[in-house]
């Protein structure tokens, strides 16, 4: 792992989402997976930087498309929120549910349990 991804994921893991974001740009940029994923929640949520649907729905597709279950899971929820800047679209949020079950990824996964 590559100093400049190492001090981004601490960042990231100590909420200093802006400055990790920073970081993961030309990572995420270079084709990290994992990055683009974090990239694109740091987007989606509106974390230390503003919120950005259209540049989450981009990073979170590359690493979907890359293999990030994820990602996908992100995508689907992101597709199903009543979010009053983003259209609900039913199509599209079980199309990444089912990459997002394809890759292993599910919300009763233990990758997105806490401490397994």
């Amino acid at each position: 792992m590559s100093k400049q991804k190492e001090e981004a994921l601490k960042l990231f893991d100590r909420g200093r989402y802006g400055l990790a974001a920073q970081l993961m740009l030309p990572l995420a940029e270079a084709g990290d997976i994992e990055v683009q994923a974090a990239l694109g929640a740091i987007y989606q949520n509106g974390c230390d930087i503003p919120r950005d649907l259209e540049k989450a729905v981009y990073w979170l597709e590359k690493a979907a498309l890359g293999g990030s279950g994820l990602a996908a899971w992100n995508l689907s929820t992101l597709y199903m929120t009543c979010a009053s800047d983003w259209e609900i679209n039913k199509e599209k949020s079980d199309m990444w549910r089912k990459r997002a079950e394809e890759l292993g990824t599910s919300p009763f996964s233990a990758s997105l349990i806490p401490g397994t």
